[in-house]
């Protein structure tokens, strides 16, 4: 029971643990797509449909309807969408366990995002670091508190 204060810090340590694992895959997943890591497949598509709508710049192969969302369209960023026309041929990454590819120069791998996800991983290693030294400070409090 003298430990039971130390409890408190579970749900943080579980916290950080879990968004750990989550951004180390994400940051694997991204390394593949920037070709820093193997396990990606590139495949040549060639454009069949070209939108641009709002923010949105899009792609579509394989005569899939851009309008729609399915396996065979793609968001990218508008300096990579304006690259591109109808018959263009584009590779794309497709990473194992996702149905759907990336392109190299879209949002989702950028070095932006790719900084961000860094500093989120070193904030949950923190966290669970800091659950671990908290919950130990209240178990040495406890027990010292129990010798005198």
């Amino acid at each position: 029971m003298k430990y039971f204060p130390a409890l408190v810090f579970v749900p943080l340590f579980a916290l950080g643990a879990i968004g750990l694992v989550g951004t180390c895959k994400k940051i694997m997943r991204m390394q593949m797509i920037r070709g820093e890591r193997v396990g990606a497949e590139i495949q040549s598509k060639v454009i069949t449909s070209k939108l641009s709508r709002s923010d949105d710049y899009l792609f579509a192969w394989d005569g899939a309807d851009v309008t729609k969302r399915s396996d065979q369209r793609i968001f990218l960023p508008p300096e990579v969408w304006e690259r591109y026309d109808v018959g263009d041929s584009i590779d794309l990454v497709f990473v194992p366990g996702r149905t759907s590819p990336y392109h190299r120069d879209g949002i989702f791998a950028s070095d932006g995002n790719l900084i961000f996800d860094y500093v989120l991983l070193a904030i949950e290693f923190l966290m669970m670091v800091g659950a671990v030294i908290g919950a130990l400070a209240i178990i040495i409090k406890a027990d010292r508190g129990s010798h005198r």
